[in-house]
């Protein structure tokens, strides 16, 4: 009987699912940059946000894309729809391509137990050819003290051209605290 040899050919496995890209913990800063591996390594990129703290009371946490420069300029069209809890009011905040940001959440509490926690999606930020844009979902506390969950959503519909990094801040104050972290969606 002879003796076969055989030969692997099997490759190094994968990541498979989201890779973790960037992580950042946010301590009393203006603003929140995650911009490290948003490229066109990934068609699909998450950002996740955990218990975020404004410095002051009754503020909205928005976002910005990064397109050569973050951009501030009103071409954004965008609407942030939220539910309160225990009494299912309704609140739609929305813009006809004039807002400077894209709303997360409205009326942020400050208090030791109003905070926020999102999960956004940016669907092909290096693509060309087409506006870009960022949809998701958070919960907040506000400053009323009640749970508001919200789906958000938007397009900068001012270029074309790639999202190389998505900025994050409130309205009035500084991030007080927080843990963002920036995942991509292996092919």
């Amino acid at each position: 009987m002879a003796l076969t040899t055989i030969k692997s050919t099997s490759k190094v496995p994968q990541a498979v699912g989201w890779v973790p890209l960037q992580s950042t913990t946010a301590s009393g800063v203006a603003a929140v940059n995650m911009e490290t591996g948003i490229d066109s390594t990934y068609d699909v990129y998450m950002i996740v946000g955990h218990d975020i703290r404004g410095s002051m009371d009754n503020a909205a946490f928005s976002s910005r894309f990064e397109i050569s420069t973050y951009k501030s300029d009103a071409y954004y069209s965008m609407t942030c729809n939220a539910v309160k809890a225990g009494t299912g009011t309704f609140s739609n905040t929305g813009t006809a391509n004039d807002a400077d940001k894209l709303r997360l959440a409205d009326a942020v509490g400050n208090a030791s137990t109003e905070c926020t926690d999102f999960v956004m999606y940016l669907h092909e930020p290096h693509g060309s050819g087409q506006h870009k844009g960022a949809y998701g979902h958070a919960r907040y506390v506000a400053d009323d003290g009640y749970n508001w969950t919200a789906f958000f959503g938007g397009t900068y519909i001012n270029s074309t051209a790639a999202v190389t990094g998505v900025q994050f801040n409130f309205s009035s104050g500084n991030v007080a605290a927080g843990v963002f972290g920036l995942y991509g969606l292996s092919k």
